[in-house]
């Protein structure tokens, strides 16, 4: 009998807030999706120079979870994009690890749209969804696709200092997401799949357009050269103050 495929859901990297505690975990499922049972395990965390800072402490299952101390991460250590997470998990008699990587931040960029703005562009935005489906479900998957959105342009989100600047872009994504999923459940063309197609094109005019306050200096205040007049299609590359349109 093959062994049991299990994955680790990875849309972004963990990110570790400086100075502070950090509760983190991990969804491991198997091929069916269903999330597999924990049994046991341990967690390895490596800081931006390579260094285990935590060498396989003892987590709680299940789900997998864990709280990085905050002595751990404190104030004094570089913000790094470097550091990795390993979790070595046992599910039924079997180990498994898996990892991911993680980001050493100064704060996280939060999420700058709620229920209230996607009801109040669409007032039957919450009719659309499925039995057991949440708006909130909706609006974070359409903000995890901003953040890999910047992350694959080199914009490290938490060097932004201006999540408002995100707001037309998180809705946009949100509604194409919301409208996407309602023609799916429905079949076929028409007025869900017109209205996911303009919003995926508002999304793509939104982000072209959106002007962030970007700390380069990493100082966590806006500063000379970084009050706006960094665009979100502007690659970041090599170090503090260096950036280059597409």
């Amino acid at each position: 009998m093959a062994d049991a495929v299990y994955s680790a859901r990875a849309s972004l990297p963990v990110f570790l807030t400086r100075g502070r505690a950090n509760a983190i975990g991990i969804t491991v499922v198997d091929s069916a999706g269903d999330a597999a049972t924990i049994a046991s395990g341990t967690i390895d965390v490596w800081d931006g120079n390579g260094v285990k800072v935590v060498d396989e402490a003892a987590v709680s299952v299940s789900p997998a979870t864990y709280t990085v101390l905050a002595a751990v991460l404190p104030v004094t250590e570089p913000l790094s994009d470097n550091w990795q997470i390993g979790w070595n998990l046992t599910i039924g008699s079997t180990a498994y690890r898996f990892v991911q990587p993680a980001h050493l931040v100064r704060w996280t960029l939060k999420a700058p749209v709620v229920e209230s703005d996607v009801t109040a562009r669409h007032s039957e935005a919450a009719d659309l969804l499925a039995a057991g489906q949440d708006l909130s479900d909706v609006i974070t998957a359409a903000w995890e696709w901003v953040l890999r959105r910047l992350l694959q342009r080199g914009r490290m989100p938490w060097l932004i200092l201006d999540s408002f600047a995100l707001f037309d872009v998180h809705l946009a994504k949100t509604l194409h997401l919301l409208y996407l999923d309602a023609h799916a459940s429905v079949g076929g063309s028409g007025k869900y799949l017109e209205m996911a197609r303009e919003y995926e094109l508002a999304t793509d005019r939104e982000f072209a357009a959106a002007r962030l306050t970007y700390d380069e200096s990493e100082d966590g205040l806006p500063g000379s050269g970084e009050g706006g007049d960094s665009a979100v299609g502007a690659v970041y590359m090599g170090g503090p103050g260096r950036g280059w349109r597409l």
